[in-house]
């Protein structure tokens, strides 16, 4: 299974083009890719791009998988009009910034969260859709 991912994550880096990310700091050791920010299914969801610096917290699976973690990059989906904010696909990177682990979720099990005040679904809300 990994091996079918690698080259799933080789062939999408050799076909697709490559777009500059203008990473934007919102918060500690959190950034939005400002470019990214674009309509979803209608023009009151955002999709956006959210870089965060790894704080230390997953020990545990640093030791399992044998890596040193050095960031996160997410894709958030934010409904502007209720509130809420949905993750769309996540991605785990060394400090070597090569891929470790990450998911795709599909559209159809994405799960809604409230945007909660004081949290980085805030910080996101803020600059998305202002």
């Amino acid at each position: 299974m990994k091996k079918k991912i690698f080259v799933l994550v080789v062939l999408c880096s050799v076909v697709l083009p490559v777009f500059a990310a203008n990473w934007k700091q919102i918060g500690e050791k959190e950034y939005i890719d400002a470019s990214s920010i674009k309509p979803y299914n209608d023009r009151n969801k955002k999709e956006f791009w959210v870089k965060s610096l790894y704080d230390g917290s997953l020990k545990d699976i640093e030791i399992k998988y044998n890596i040193k973690i050095a960031y996160f990059i997410n894709n958030y989906i934010i409904d502007c009009n209720n509130k809420t904010i949905s993750l769309k696909s996540w991605a785990m990177y060394d400090t070597n910034n090569d891929w470790q682990l990450g998911e795709n979720i599909p559209d159809k099990k994405m799960q809604k969260g409230k945007i909660v005040p004081e949290t980085k679904s805030e910080l996101y809300y803020k600059y998305v859709c202002k």
